[in-house]
Parts: C-alpha cells; structure tokens; sequence
C-alpha cells in the first residue's frame, strides 16, 4: 500500500475516532438528563462520507448532526389536555368552598333559619297575644337576616380571595412568557444545534406550565422561535421575542366583574385589548369563569331569596295588626331592590324596640280580641307558596335548589379532575415513550459507540504499524 493510501486509512480512523467519539457526549448527555422535566433525547446522526473518487471504498463516516425524538401531535395533545386540567383544577377549590358554606351544617344555615322562622309563627298562631312567642318570631327574623348576611360577606370575600388569586396566576403568565420570549432570542442567536436542542426543550417545558395557566395556541416559525396565541384568537401572547403583558382590573360593585386586559408592544408605541372573553381555559381560565359567573350568580340568588323574602312578608304583615292596634308596619326593613338585599336585611327597627309592633292579627284587637291569629297563620301559609322562580318553588325549596346545585357542581368538577388527570398521565407517558430517556437504550448506545471507538482506534494503530514497516524499507 502506498504512503498516500496509508493517509487514508488515518483520515478514516480519524474521522471514526471523532465520529464515536461526539456520539458517545450525545449518550452521556441522554443519561445524565433522564430526570429533567421536559428534557427530548437527543439523536446523534452519522452517515457515510463520499469517495474521493481515487479508487478507495467509501470515504470515512461524517457527523451529520444532532436531532431530538419529538412527536409534534402528542406535544400538542399534553399542551391541549393540560390546559383543560388546569380549567377544572382551578375551578375545584370554589365549588367545594360553596358546596361548604351553603351546607346545612348542624343545621346552622340560611335553609334551617328559614324554617324556624315559619314555625315561630306557627307557634304565634296558637297563642298570638303571648310575648316569649312573639319575642321568638323576633329573634328568629333576626336569625334568619343574619345568616343571609353572613352569607353575603363570605360569598362576597370568596370573590374577593379570589380576584386576588387571578391576580397571581395573571403574575405567573406575564413572567412564564416573558420567559420564552427571552429563550426564543437565545435559540434565534445560538449556532451550536445541541445548545439548541436543549433550549427547545427548556422552552417546552415553560410552554407546559403555561398551558396549565391558560389555553394557547402556538406554533414554531422558520426561524424555529416560537409564537403563542391565545386559544381561539389571533391575539399573540409571545412572538419572536417579544411577549405581552397582561394586567387585571377588578369592579367589586355589585355584580361587577373581573377584566383581563392585554397590552401589545409594537415598536415605539403598544395597544391594550381587553381578553377576558377569551380567557376561557387552564386554571386561569377557570378561576375567571368562578369569579365572573359563578360566585357572581350565587350572590344574585342569595339576594333574589332575600328581597323575595321581605317583599313577601311585608306584604302580609303591613295588613296586619300589632297588640296597640295599629296596621301598616313591616317586618323587615324595606329594600328598593335585590341589589345587595342579602347584605341589607334586617329585621325593622320598630319590630326590635317593640314586641307589641309585630302583627299576628288581620283586625285591631280592640274589635276582634288579642287571640286574633289570622295574620300570622297567613304567614305560616307563605311558607308553602310558591314565591320564587316566577311562581314555581317556595322559599325553601329554592334554597335546597342552591344548594344542591353547589353539590352537583362540586361533583361534577371533581369528576373532571380525575379523568383529566388519568389522560394526562397517559399522554405524559406516550410522550416520554417517544421522547424521554430510555437508560437500557442509552447503555446499549454507549456501548455500541465504545466499539467503534475501539474498532477506529485499532485501525489507526495498524495504520501506524504499517507507515513504519513501509518507512523502514
């Protein structure tokens, strides 16, 4: 063999030597990541280098590059899956803590107060010139108005906790896609395709977290940056290298809701959308629905069943006679509205300063006599009307509707959680059958890469022996 062929078998060795030897760092990075989140395993690629047409076979092997096992269906799945996960998990906390306040508990709730009111004039009926009865009428109107209004003020401090909260997870988006953002920038500027790679897969895992938070769409641009959307909108959370800030704004009137708005940077000047419509999904998502809709819709029946209740029994107690014979009072304080009427009832002020102020009798009892019990057998009647709901549910009856539907709800999200979780987990591990780290498979590599070392590193050394031979001619 000429000296010129004996270069060759260097060159090849070389290049084998070189080749299992990038293979090998490929490997070990595998293995030395198989516990980091979100990590893709890295495939090294080889391929064989052309002839240099002087009539050798094959020219060597050649490092073609370094590529990740990454199904983009499956990616995007977990991302969809996680987001509805996150929907429901940040829905869970609410409906258990309204289930629980609704609750009659020890019989201590709103429900139970309503009955003990009506049958303290069932009661009064019996003896309605009787003051320890009519004191008990009294003291359970006042019952009943207090738990409609600490009712109100946890309802209401649940949607206070709560805008808070949005207030938080809108703090996480902002920073989670500032940093993707920032890592689009290092990926547009690295040159290294294993640095890449490795941002690509710290990027996933942000995008991961994200997708818990709220519902995106995304996809990857030539420039292989990522641009993140708002589900179902055009509305751009991170583009390029840039990333929108998102900013909340709270009305705490009176069935006021929770805004969620978007500022856009564009050049020298930014334009802010409001997004709140589009807000829809992760635990975001869910935690606007809980604040905007359904602690919002609890509260506007809490205070429809208060109003109904005062206007009700106002309307039959002012036809009624106190003991001093005088008509026109009212049990309740009077409300204008609904608005904040669970908040607002009380019982009347004359009522509390006077016993004898509260009307059981239909005529003054100067004329019909002090057991004149009608009034107050007409509200034992209104117990059992059908007061609520344009005419179909009593006071009760409603109640037991609300808090049922607070147990239904709290079920049903349960429920959701827990299929939501057993898909994730599933498609958690399709992705990591496809792109995590298999040890078994990585020592397998290692080992297969040691041979070709070996196997380049014994060429080069019969190379050697050869050009010596060859050279003591």
């Amino acid at each position: 063999m000429s000296v010129g062929g004996i270069g060759s078998l260097f060159g090849r060795a070389l290049d084998g030597l070189r080749t299992s030897s990038s293979a090998m760092n490929v490997t070990s990075n595998n293995i030395a990541n198989v516990n980091t989140p979100g990590y893709a395993r890295q495939i090294f690629i080889q391929g064989t280098r052309a002839s240099s047409g002087n009539g050798l076979l094959g020219g060597g092997v050649v490092a073609l590059g370094v590529t990740s096992f990454i199904d983009p269906f499956v990616e995007r799945q977990l991302v969809n899956e996680r987001s509805e996960l996150g929907t429901y998990d940040g829905r869970r906390l609410i409906a258990s803590n309204i289930e629980n306040l609704l609750y009659e508990k020890d019989k201590e709730g709103v429900g139970s107060a309503i009955t003990a009111f009506f049958n303290s004039w069932s009661e009064l009926s019996q003896d309605a010139s009787s003051g320890a009865l009519r004191s008990n009428v009294r003291e359970n109107g006042r019952l009943l108005a207090d738990r409609l209004n600490s009712t109100h003020t946890q309802l209401l401090n649940m949607r206070r906790n709560l805008s808070g909260s949005i207030g938080t997870r809108v703090t996480t988006v902002n920073s989670l896609t500032e940093q993707i953002a920032s890592i689009n920038d290092s990926i547009r500027s690295a040159s290294d395709e294993t640095a890449k790679l490795e941002l690509k897969s710290e990027r996933n895992v942000v995008l991961q977290k994200l997708a818990d938070e709220v519902g995106i769409n995304y996809f990857e641009a030539a420039d292989e940056t990522l641009t993140i959307q708002l589900v179902g909108t055009g509305l751009p959370l991170v583009r390029s290298n840039s990333s929108a800030v998102l900013s909340v704004s709270d009305d705490l009137s009176v069935g006021g809701t929770l805004t969620i708005n978007s500022t856009i940077a564009g050049g020298s000047s930014s334009s802010t959308v409001d997004v709140t419509s589009y807000v829809s999904s992760g635990a975001l998502g869910g935690s606007l629905h809980d604040r905007n809709v359904t602690l919002n819709d609890s509260i506007d029946d809490l205070n429809q069943l208060a109003y109904n209740l005062v206007t009700e029994v106002n309307a039959i107690h002012s036809t009624g006679y106190g003991l001093d014979g005088v008509d026109g009072r009212n049990f309740f304080a009077p409300l204008a509205g609904s608005d904040n009427a669970a908040a607002l009832i009380a019982v009347d002020a004359g009522i509390l300063n006077d016993l004898d102020n509260i009307a059981a009798a239909e005529e003054d009892p100067a004329i019909s006599g002090v057991g004149d019990n009608r009034i107050a057998k007409q509200l034992v009647d209104l117990s059992n009307a059908l007061t609520m709901e344009g005419g179909s549910s009593t006071f009760s009856q409603y109640y037991s509707t609300m808090v049922s539907d607070a147990g239904i709800s709290a079920g049903q999200i349960n429920q959701r959680v827990a299929a939501q979780e057993i898909l994730v987990s599933k498609l958690q591990q399709q992705r990591d059958n496809v792109s995590g780290v298999n040890l078994d498979e990585e020592a397998a590599d290692l080992l297969k890469y040691q041979r070709a070392f070996e196997g380049s590193a014994r060429v080069m050394s019969v190379a050697n022996d050869m050009l010596d031979t060859l050279l003591q001619l």
